[in-house]
């Protein structure tokens, strides 16, 4: 059952928060337009990291095969 609005009142669905009280998610920083912001030392290390040839390395391999071997 939904309440009946006052006349001239618009509907508001969108989840209010500030923005400055937590971190943007993945999705939100990569629909971002937001350019001025400067870039974070964590990625940055990244790719100084690739640069120079180091290679990427992921636990992704390492826990399938932990997964796998628990069933």
């Amino acid at each position: 059952m939904t309440t009946p609005q006052a006349p001239g009142r618009k509907s508001d669905t969108t989840v209010r928060r500030d923005r400055d009280a937590e971190p943007q998610l993945p999705h939100e920083r990569d629909e971002s337009s937001q350019k001025d912001e400067t870039p974070r030392p964590r990625i940055e290390q990244a790719h100084r990291d690739v640069s120079r040839g180091m290679v990427d390395t992921d636990r992704g391999p390492a826990m399938d095969k932990a997964y796998k071997k628990q069933r």
